[in-house]
Parts: structure tokens; C-alpha cells; sequence
């Protein structure tokens, strides 16, 4: 039989180490027992309501995973954000692009270090990379085209997503007509 720490821990390895207090009432833990496991040092608190287990290293992909989280699930990876994930351009963005529905408001620390775009995503434009949520790049593309990502950096994605077949040539080519409008108009 598992055990509600277990059961914890298995929620958490698959969100690279991180887990949520209500993914770990869900498990059977209460958050007092969360809060105790922190002051004991086998949680560590990273932002309002979301921990990591300490014994799992932080890894490249847990601060995407932490900012899903911060959404209360509600948000995924996009613009050029997504881009770094799909591994389709050499982009640095400077915050971390959240997806979020229109009527999605935060109200947790940690907005400053998250640019977030509202959008209605159905289930198709979500895909995950390395188990974190992630809009699929012809959605990245199209939003970092629409958010001012240099034109050499789309090609450069687009090529990538072409080459790669993550997306067809009718897709890249509507893909490069709202790019050339978006640098004629």
C-alpha cells in the first residue's frame, strides 16, 4: 500500500522535484504536514503554495514547471519561452512567457518574474516537453512573431520545426505570410 508521502513524492518526481500544498492534500497530506516537512528541511518553499522536495535536484526544466504550478495549473509555456523548450531558436527571454486564460488574475509573488499572456488555448495547442505543459510551436511561433521576437530568430524556429516535424509546410508558410505582414504593415 502507498503511503500519502509516497504518494507525494511520486507526484512530484513527475513535476521535476515541485508539488503544490493542494497536489499534496490530494495525496493525503495535510498542509500543516507540508509546512512541518519544510521547517524540517525535506520541503523546500519556493513560492505561495508550491514546494520542491529537496532531496530531488533542481534540474534546467524546473523552473517552467514551477511557473505552470504558480498558475494553479491553469497556465502553460508560450511565446519564446516555448521556443527554448522545443529547443527551435536561440532566444533568451528575459521573463518567463505564461499562457493564461482571459479571466486568469494572479494574485501570488513571483508575477515579476513571469510575462503572461492571455489566450484561449484548446487541447490541441498543448503539448508537453520534458513533462512540462507547453503550447506546440506553431502556437510559440505565432505568439513570439506577435510579442516582437526578431524575424531571424522565427525563421530560425520555423526552419527547425520544419526540419524536425513539428510542423508542415502549409503551417510554416501561413506562419511566414503573419510575418511578412507583421514587418509590412
Amino acid at each position: 500500500m502507498t503511503t500519502p508521502l509516497e504518494k507525494m513524492l511520486e507526484v512530484a518526481a513527475g513535476q521535476h522535484g515541485l508539488i503544490t500544498v493542494a497536489q499534496a492534500r490530494e495525496a493525503g497530506v495535510a498542509s500543516s504536514e507540508v509546512r512541518r516537512h519544510a521547517q524540517r528541511g525535506w520541503l523546500e518553499r519556493r513560492s505561495h503554495g508550491i514546494y520542491r522536495i529537496a532531496s530531488i535536484p533542481f534540474d534546467e526544466y524546473s523552473e517552467y514547471a514551477e511557473a505552470v504550478l504558480w498558475t494553479r495549473g491553469e497556465g502553460v509555456i508560450g511565446s519564446e519561452t516555448a521556443l527554448v523548450l522545443w529547443e527551435l531558436a536561440d532566444v533568451n527571454p528575459r521573463k518567463i512567457d505564461v499562457v493564461a486564460p482571459s479571466g486568469y488574475r494572479p494574485k501570488r509573488q513571483g508575477a515579476e518574474r513571469y510575462r503572461i499572456i492571455y489566450e484561449r488555448l484548446g487541447a490541441a495547442d498543448v503539448d508537453h516537453v520534458v513533462n512540462v505543459a507547453t503550447v506546440v510551436p506553431a502556437i510559440a511561433i505565432r505568439q513570439a512573431t506577435e510579442r516582437g521576437t526578431p524575424g531571424d530568430l522565427i525563421e530560425q524556429a520555423l526552419t527547425q520545426a520544419q526540419a524536425r516535424g513539428l510542423l508542415d509546410k502549409r503551417g510554416a508558410a501561413r506562419l511566414l505570410l503573419d510575418l511578412d505582414a507583421r514587418a509590412t504593415g
